[in-house]
């Protein structure tokens, strides 16, 4: 996502705030073991880049199957 306002101060890292916002985004890049790409300029623009997930057929201890995330290799 991106705007055209102000940006952000110099210096500026999201992982080191108290805003409750930037601190929810690092939570979730964590959780789905991705990266953010913040840029500042003319404005702001934030990336969430994160691996794609395909679908594995997993064994049930009651013989049947499912459908399970895995990760696949960055």
């Amino acid at each position: 996502m991106c705007d055209d306002g102000v940006g952000l101060p110099e210096g500026f890292d999201f992982r080191n705030t108290k805003s409750l916002g930037y601190q929810l985004v690092d939570l979730l890049v964590d959780q789905v073991k991705g990266r953010l790409e913040v840029g500042s300029g003319r404005g702001v623009s934030v990336s969430l880049l994160f691996s794609a997930v395909k679908k594995a057929h997993v064994a049930l201890t009651d013989g049947g199957t499912a459908q399970a995330p895995v990760l696949k290799d960055r």
